[in-house]
């Protein structure tokens, strides 16, 4: 299945609700770890991210941190059969907007890289870290 040119993928910004970790989780062979809360917690909140097919989520993204120098991109999920589809690269480029209008210039962005997504990630200018810690990392030098 090729998404022609994402056509049917539409997205809305917003922060993922606890039912939709869940379809996406149950759709998916990754288990998405969440504490024992009712509700997700907000702290830190800055910027999510939700792809639908239709009514179906077939991906999220989301941005926690102070909302000036500090960011973590946490939780993009991608549906399996989503993937290489364009999808993650279409919630990579809304995160990258994000970062564009509200990041000062040396804005710390961080992320942790599932393994073998390091080289998607690489192609929005993010590193590996060099001591081999799980991670990657990016740092902004254009003011924005």
């Amino acid at each position: 299945m090729r998404i022609e040119a994402l056509t049917n993928v539409r997205v809305e910004e917003r922060f993922p609700t606890r039912a939709d970790y869940q379809s996406l989780e149950n759709q998916s062979c990754r288990e998405i770890v969440m504490n024992n809360n009712d509700e997700l917690s907000s702290e830190g909140n800055l910027y999510g991210i939700i792809a639908y097919d239709g009514l179906k989520i077939i991906g999220m993204g989301c941005i926690v941190g102070d909302g000036v120098s500090y960011f973590f991109i946490k939780d993009i999920i991608v549906h399996p059969k989503y993937l290489n589809q364009g999808v993650g690269r279409l919630i990579m480029e809304h995160i990258e907007r994000y970062f564009e209008s509200m990041a000062i210039q040396y804005a710390y962005i961080g992320l942790i890289a599932a393994k073998g997504t390091q080289e998607f990630y690489k192609k929005f200018g993010f590193l590996e870290r060099k001591n081999k810690c799980q991670g990657m990392f990016k740092i902004l030098f254009e003011q924005n």
